[in-house]
C-alpha cells in the first residue's frame, strides 16, 4: 500500500473520535475477568494480548486500564481513516496523542493487519520527540 501523508488537523480529528468512543465505552458497566490480573502494567515490557477477532482483546485492555485509573491514550491503526499512514508520521500521532489526552503513562493501541488480531499494552517514556 503506497504512504499517504496525513495532515495534523485530519489526525486530530481521528483520534478525537476514537478518544469518544473509549468515553463511551468506559461509560458502560463491564463484568469482571480473570484475565484482567495477567496483564502486568507494571511491566516495562509491552504487554500483549492475542486472540481471534471479537473475543474481548480491546475491551479486557479498557477494563485493565480503567480498573486500574491509569492516564493512558488510545490510538486504533486499524481505523480505515489511517489507511496507508506510514512509519513518517508516527511522530505526527504521538504528537497529536499528547495534544487530546495531555500528559499520559501508557498507549493502548490495536492493530488488525493480515489475519493477525492483537491488542498492545505499552509504557511510554515520557520524552516526547517530534
Amino acid at each position: 500500500m503506497k504512504e499517504t501523508l496525513i495532515d495534523k488537523r485530519t489526525l486530530e480529528a481521528i483520534l478525537s473520535d476514537q478518544k469518544a468512543e473509549v468515553g463511551n465505552w468506559q461509560n458502560n458497566h463491564l463484568c469482571p475477568r480473570n484475565e484482567e490480573s495477567l496483564v502486568d502494567l507494571n511491566s516495562p515490557q509491552a504487554q500483549v494480548i492475542v486472540g481471534v477477532r471479537r473475543s474481548g482483546k480491546s475491551t479486557l485492555c479498557l477494563q485493565t486500564l480503567t480498573d486500574a485509573k491509569v492516564k493512558f491514550a488510545y490510538a486504533d491503526f486499524d481505523d480505515e481513516r489511517f489507511a496507508g499512514l506510514g512509519t513518517s508520521q508516527l511522530n505526527d500521532v504521538l504528537e497529536v496523542l499528547y495534544k487530546i489526552y495531555g500528559d499520559f503513562n501508557l498507549m493502548r493501541y490495536r492493530i488488525l493487519r493480515v489475519g493477525l488480531s492483537l491488542s498492545i499494552v505499552s509504557f511510554e517514556p515520557r520524552c516526547r520527540s517530534f
